[in-house]
């Protein structure tokens, strides 16, 4: 039988090339070729000649703006790594549509109900499902997730997620191939979900693939995984796209759409222009500028989905001149987030009710920020010293005030965010020079977000279901062990922080996250700038979509999708 052809450009120019690529031709004289989509996708071997309609069931392509450093999970962040952990491998606990964690891996959450949580708090224990396996054909079992654990911790691995809630554990051990019990060198009672739980970015690794490595930095696995997920890797050109192909041995079944296509755009706007022509099907986790053009498009459902996002603005507590709160609170007091959070965001978001998205349930409102107010900011910066010099510019002891903010250049509507400040606070004497990253750059563990090398950091945040806050503000995440970007250091905070994941009395907890938020209120290293719902654009042709807390893909092997548009 012929090999098959094999499209040499990039996927883009290949759709670019055959219009409605994502169907194919009819075979020429009986022979078992493919153009259009297999071109793209690159399809080895002969298979049923199918209809239009089925194969345009066949393929989702999505548009995304961020591409993965790696494709391993634990060397990965944020979105794309619960991306890769929701497409690729597997949770013992994750969260659904309705904001509950349930079991995935392990065939119950563990509770004082069900015995799986010892009356002290201090032991839990995981029964895992049998039948799961990855897709080189090993199963998954206790031996993976003790083998996981260990590289997270293990010191030799760029861990870029920080290791909150890991580090809280005095052992991990498999009782059997389908038991694991974990104990707890402190208590944690936010542990559940952080423990290899879709609320955190590290899923389950292949002990039997990895465990040879002195460290996972720079293996072959890290570009081409093996999977345990609803899709395997089958492809990853480096700037363009990666290819998934459903498994078909997941234990959920094999998934409904045969193949998806991550494709990456340099923006959002591409991103929606590609929406609109059909080149892409879906684009999830969309900016909030993108919001007006969105709900404009035919054939496109737009959904909003309540999640931890949160836009948030950190100072550098450790740097000048945001090291001292007097310039922290005036650059808060000049700068009017409740008009500025709606123009950024085109309508989509407030300001009203921001520090939601960060602490959850345990979110308390009564307590705020401090209100817009430049006359007060400019009273606090002549009491801390910096008087107007030349051109209204502040200046102390010879030094101008001057404020570095950095962000991701993928997100446009943080990136208006800072102009807007930059120009409020020139009004003040502050001079603002504002820097972009691409995200590789940005959040790697030698990039300026970890080795503090700013004043002002804006990014969004994925905050956990659970609302334990000391992952950004208490002394010790820092990196490589937390996302406190801040560096903010408060002992009253650790000491709160301590008492509420001490106990499971969600009542206990709600009063120790109130005192958190007042002493944040008052010191302000981090504000939360916006409460972001996910915005996800997709065709009508897709069915079964429902976004999670964390992740759109959460449920994919339940998605399918109907005839042309």
């Amino acid at each position: 039988m012929s090999s098959q052809p094999v499209f040499k450009g990039s996927l883009m120019q290949a759709t670019q090339a055959v219009k409605g690529a994502t169907w194919p031709v009819q075979p020429w004289g009986g022979r078992c070729r493919w153009l259009a989509a297999t071109m793209i996708f690159a399809l080895a071997g002969c298979v049923h000649q199918p209809t239009a309609r089925a194969a345009a069931q066949s393929v989702l392509i999505v548009a995304q703006t961020r591409e993965p450093i790696s494709l391993n999970p634990i060397l990965e962040g944020g979105y794309v790594g619960n991306e890769l952990g929701s497409l690729c491998f597997s949770y013992l606990l994750r969260i659904d549509d309705r904001m509950r964690l349930g079991p995935e891996i392990a065939r119950e959450v563990p509770s004082l109900q069900n015995g799986g949580i010892s009356r002290d708090g201090m032991t839990i224990t995981y029964r895992l499902r049998r039948g799961v396996r990855w897709d080189d054909g090993a199963p998954l079992t206790s031996a993976d997730v003790v083998f996981s654990y260990h590289a997270i911790m293990n010191p030799r691995n760029l861990v870029p997620a920080g290791r909150i809630g890991y580090d809280r554990i005095a052992s991990v051990r498999a009782l059997d191939p389908y038991t694991v019990r974990v104990v707890l060198a402190r208590p944690f009672s936010a542990l559940l979900s952080y423990f290899f739980a879709s609320d955190e970015n590290y899923a389950i690794l292949p002990a039997h693939v990895l465990a040879r490595y002195s460290d996972v930095n720079h293996v072959a696995f890290d570009g081409r995984p093996v999977c345990s997920g609803p899709y395997s890797v089958t492809g990853w050109q480096r700037g363009d796209h990666l290819t998934f192909a459903a498994n078909p041995t997941y234990w959920r079944g094999r998934p409904k759409i045969g193949r998806l296509v991550l494709r990456f755009v340099p923006n959002r706007q591409t991103a929606v222009d590609q929406l609109r022509t059909g080149e892409a099907g879906a684009y999830f986790d969309a900016d909030a500028s993108a919001f007006p053009q969105l709900s404009s498009l035919r054939g496109i459902t737009l959904a909003r989905t309540p999640t931890g996002d949160f836009a948030t603005m950190q100072f550098n507590t450790t740097a000048s001149p945001t090291n001292d709160v007097r310039v922290r609170r005036a650059i808060v007091l000049a700068s009017n987030f409740p008009a500025i959070v709606p123009k950024v965001t085109q309508g989509a978001y407030t300001f009203a009710h921001a520090t939601r998205g960060w602490f959850g349930w345990a979110y308390a409102p009564a307590i705020h920020i401090p209100a817009y107010d430049p006359r007060a900011a400019a009273a606090l910066l002549d009491a801390a010293g910096w008087t107007r010099g030349l051109g209204g510019v502040r200046f102390k002891d010879g030094r101008r005030l001057q404020v570095e903010m950095i962000m991701r250049n993928d997100e446009p509507a943080i990136i208006a965010t800072a102009v807007y400040l930059q120009q409020a606070l020139a009004e003040l004497g502050i001079v603002v020079s504002i820097k972009t990253y691409i995200p590789p750059q940005f959040v790697e563990v030698t990039g300026p977000a970890a080795q503090g090398r700013f004043n002002v950091l804006m990014e969004r945040q994925l905050a956990n279901l659970d609302p334990d806050a000391s992952n950004w503000v208490a002394c010790d995440p820092r990196e490589p062990h937390g996302n406190n970007y801040a560096r903010y250091c408060n002992p009253a905070v650790d000491r709160l922080d301590a008492d509420a994941l001490r106990t499971f009395d969600r009542t206990r907890r709600l009063a120790d996250y109130a005192a958190v938020q007042r002493l944040i209120a008052a010191d302000l290293p981090v504000i939360a700038l916006w409460e972001a719902d996910e915005l996800d654009a997709y065709t009508t042709r897709l069915h079964g979509f429902s976004s999670s807390y964390q992740s759109p893909f959460w449920n994919v092997a339940a998605w399918s999708l109907s005839g042309s548009r």
